[in-house]
């Protein structure tokens, strides 16, 4: 039987007695032994390490952390040595995980991921160090600063023998507070520049000095660092991806935006699938406006699995539809001269419109139709422009066909050469040309744009005159060929029917093809509209209809014509097909879709509650406008009838998610000029006062972080309607992750119930706990009136993240460092790397 390999815990520590217990308690479960290398504590940490089981050894400190490292490893007497610091705290692995690395023979050492928080926690920066290794005299740490073993392990066994492990150890050490606790810049510092005395080429330690200079904001200083490092590198240097990452990095933070663009560019040649540079130079396009390839380095960047940099929600808020900027901008046009019952349906479709990841503005040429239905849609929506054309041309179409003339057609060319100077003199990223007796699928947009073609165009099927087989608005080439053959090629009638049938049963099945021609609900790409596409007749041309004469130019400019198939609008060729559209909407709407689609786009009168039962939302907000505000907002929307919102010197967009979230709501929205968090209590009581100026029935206050469960409506409003009870009390559950919460000795909030929602009685005489934090968000003597429990839940999603936990963490402890107004143990437990997790279930 194979002996059990053994693990030796080794660290060194100076002051560190607020971390070292997580420490330890991470991995504890996982080694045999626990050194601590003491380098002049003068706080607790050795007491705590030993009643932690440790074997504690002082060390004068040298001035340099590989001696210390080393001094620790020759205490150890275990098969493996795992090397940890005092602020950081591995993830959570089973024991049969651990165990398993520690059994494979062809490993000497293994890489594990460092997960860095930075500044206030918010950002957090990765890193690979071998921390994970067999217990080997050779194997000893070698510089001043920035340590490292793996390249004894490489030298010990010819360049092999390392690994790399899904271990994440999350360190704490570059938090703002930590680095000014410590001053760890001028520690750190002084060594390494006292090392480039005797090597100032030294390209790791022009890297660890560049480090330096970042964690302190110093960006540019560290910049000129890392950019001496690279010069000095070969290639192969562990650290060099990094320092790649960290001159990109640098050049964003600096506003050097071209150049950044450049040197990510030509870093991808080197690491042609790194999502962190795709991030990057979409960071700078961004800052460019340069919104179209912004988006598209940034989808890149998911699309390889994400970013360490930023996190994914970072990301998705940038190309998401929070942020207005990286939406695709469509300008999406029509010259109309339609019949009234055809453009309703036209119009209707456009309001179906899907448009994640879009921005999309109208533009008509009203070309002296006899009715108001683009003025009408016009005034719904906002974001529409309708320009009336000057002619007075007559236009002939019956149930038979329609008959286009010569001069109506360079007509209605001329208006689409509108349209393409409108978008490209406006910066839209497409032109989407559709013709208003169409009704387009909700999805044809977003289709379309997400195929990145220049020029693409939905296919739908009309029969040009009664009684003719249904055929296709593309076509293979020439005037209206559909079927494909060389130059000079003779075909003969039974293989152009053939070809023919093979070409239209393409067009038959889902898909995107390459086209010669096609027209009437086609996107076309800044870039085209950029190359000069046009409508304008091509003078030695004799092909008829503007169509042909755009699919020509764009061939001769070099752009491709492509026909997608996943989408196919319903062609309204005739009032006599009006029956038939019933159909079409309901293969493709859910039912009752259609309805609520189309009522949210038309203004909604907010249905106030019964006199007596009306519901007034007050909460508290302060930088909240990335986080769980807009989807709080939209869950209360639903069963409030106003809200009153406090916000404390929001730095960012909070306020305008409130106004534009809750529209529609009577909203008194008051932003403070200076902040007061520090003072709970004053936020509270302020907040109090501006609800009870309203003259509420009921007052609920919610966080910008709490959620109530979705049967909240239904249940809320006839908790209202109650005329007995004077407050209602509910629990809070302190959400984990999405799925689940924490329930442990200090997160036990949901076993008890607390007021959240309160009938406001006139003449009450209501009184406040008065402290700075911890105040309650009720006067605390509502009590004294008569309530009841409810059983509805409420989800508190403020501590989901790791980051979020770690500024709640900080926040504590520099306004309760004492713990006077919480508790210690569990302000402690914040980031404890193993908490008890119960799954959520949603009840009905």
């Amino acid at each position: 039987m194979k002996k059990k390999e053994t693990v030796s815990l080794c660290l060194i520590a100076k002051d560190e007695e607020e971390f070292i217990l997580s420490c330890i308690n991470s991995v504890k479960h996982l080694v045999d032994e626990i050194v601590v290398v003491d380098t002049g504590s003068r706080d607790q940490t050795a007491r705590l390490a030993r009643e932690a089981g440790a074997r504690v050894y002082d060390f004068n400190w040298p001035g340099d952390f590989a001696l210390a490292r080393n001094y620790a490893l020759e205490q150890a007497v275990s098969g493996w040595i795992l090397v940890l610091d005092a602020d950081e705290v591995l993830d959570y692995v089973t024991v049969e995980d651990f165990n398993r690395l520690l059994c494979a023979c062809d490993v000497e050492g293994y890489f594990l991921h460092i997960k860095n928080y930075l500044g206030t926690g918010q950002e957090v920066a990765w890193d690979q160090v071998v921390r994970l290794f067999r217990n080997k005299p050779a194997y000893r740490f070698t510089g001043a600063i920035h340590e490292q073993v793996a390249p004894a392990i490489l030298n010990a066994n010819g360049g092999r023998g390392l690994a790399a492990a899904p271990l994440v150890i999350n360190h704490y050490g570059y938090l703002k507070a930590q680095l000014l606790k410590k001053d760890k810049f001028k520690r750190n510092t002084i060594i390494i520049k006292r090392a480039l005395e005797n090597n100032p080429d030294d390209p790791f330690l022009l890297y660890s000095l560049a480090v330096e200079h970042y964690q302190k904001g110093e960006i540019s200083k560290g910049l000129d660092c890392f950019e001496k490092a690279l010069v000095r590198m070969r290639g192969p240097e562990g650290y060099f991806e990094d320092v790649v990452l960290n001159i990109a990095l640098g050049l964003l933070k600096l506003g050097r935006t071209e150049r950044l663009i450049e040197f990510v560019s030509k870093s991808l040649e080197m690491f042609p699938e790194h999502p962190e540079l795709f991030l990057l130079r979409g960071l700078g396009y961004l800052n460019l406006g340069k919104y179209l390839e912004a988006a598209g380095d940034l989808d890149r960047t998911l699309k390889k699995g994400g970013s360490r940099l930023f996190p994914e929600s970072f990301i998705r808020d940038l190309i998401g539809e929070r942020s207005m900027l990286m939406k695709r901008r469509v300008l999406v046009a029509s010259p109309v001269r339609q019949k009234e019952a055809i453009l309703r349906e036209f119009l209707e479709s456009l309001e179906m419109l899907d448009t994640s990841g879009l921005e999309l503005d109208f533009a008509f040429i009203d070309d002296n139709n006899g009715h108001d239905l683009l003025a009408a849609f016009a005034w719904r929506k906002g974001n529409v422009r309708v320009f009336p054309a000057k002619s007075g041309d007559s236009y002939l179409c019956d149930e038979t066909t329609h008959y286009w003339r010569e001069e109506l057609i360079w007509k209605v060319a001329a208006f689409k050469n509108q349209f393409i100077k409108l978008a490209l003199e406006e910066g839209y990223d497409y032109l989407f040309l559709v013709d208003s007796d169409l009704y387009l699928h909700p999805k044809t947009i977003t289709h379309l744009v997400s195929l990145g073609k220049d020029i693409v165009s939905e296919v739908y099927w009309t029969r040009w005159e009664p009684g003719m087989v249904p055929l296709p608005q593309v076509w293979a080439g020439d005037q209206y060929r559909l079927y494909h053959f060389q130059r000079g090629e003779v075909l003969s009638e039974e293989e152009t029917n053939r070809r023919t049938s093979e070409f239209l049963q393409m067009l038959s099945g889902p898909g995107t093809y390459k086209v010669g021609g096609l027209g009437a609900c086609t996107l076309i790409s800044r870039r085209a509209l950029s190359m000069g596409v046009s409508f304008s007749e091509i003078y030695n041309l004799g092909f008829i209809g503007e169509d042909r004469h755009f699919c020509v130019r764009a061939a001769a400019l070099g752009l491709e014509l492509y026909a997608d198939t996943h989408y196919p609008p319903f062609h309204i060729y005739r009032e006599s097909e009006l029956p038939a559209l019933k159909e079409y909407k309901e293969r493709i709407f859910p039912a009752g879709n259609l309805k609520s689609k189309c009522t949210a786009s038309t203004p909604v009168q907010h249905r106030r509650g019964e006199k007596g039962s009306k519901i007034t939302l007050a909460m508290l907000v302060r930088n909240e406008a990335g986080r769980y505000l807009e989807m709080v907002l939209e869950h209360a929307a639903r069963y409030i009838d106003s809200a009153v919102i406090l916000d404390d010197a929001s730095e960012d967009d909070t306020v305008e998610v409130c106004r534009r979230v809750l529209s529609g709501i009577p909203l008194n929205l008051v932003s403070n000029k200076e902040p007061c968090f520090n003072n709970e209590i004053v936020l509270r009581k302020q907040l109090w006062e501006l609800t009870v100026d309203t003259g509420p029935d009921w007052i609920l206050i919610l966080d910008a972080d709490e959620i109530f469960e979705d049967r909240a409506p239904q249940v809320l409003r006839s908790l209202a309607r109650r005329p007995d009870v004077y407050y209602y009390a509910f629990r809070l559950y302190d959400m984990w992750d999405e799925k689940f919460y924490r329930e442990d000795t200090y997160w036990c909030a949901h076993k008890w119930y607390r007021p959240f929602m309160v009938r406001y009685v006139p003449g009450f005489n209501y009184l406040w706990k008065e402290t700075p934090q911890h105040c309650g968000r009720f006067p605390k003597n509502i009590e004294e009136l008569r309530g009841e429990a409810s059983q509805l839940r409420i989800k508190h999603l403020g501590w989901m993240k790791p980051e979020d936990r770690l500024k709640k963490y900080y926040r504590y402890k520099q306004l309760d460092p004492e713990s006077v107004y919480g508790i210690k143990e569990q302000y402690q437990s914040i980031l404890d790397p193993r908490p008890n997790l119960v799954p959520w279930v949603e009840e009905l």
